[in-house]
């Protein structure tokens, strides 16, 4: 997808503005849509 990467960055750069722990955001789900298991 054009622009993929971007939507991946703004979605990650929200929930770090949301408070969420680095550690729970799972780039496989953004990425390859093979997310890992919690």
């Amino acid at each position: 997808m054009i622009g993929s990467d971007e939507m991946v960055q703004a979605t990650v750069a929200r929930l770090l503005d949301a408070g969420v722990p680095h550690e729970y955001i799972h780039f496989d789900e953004f990425t390859t849509g093979e997310g890992k298991e919690p």
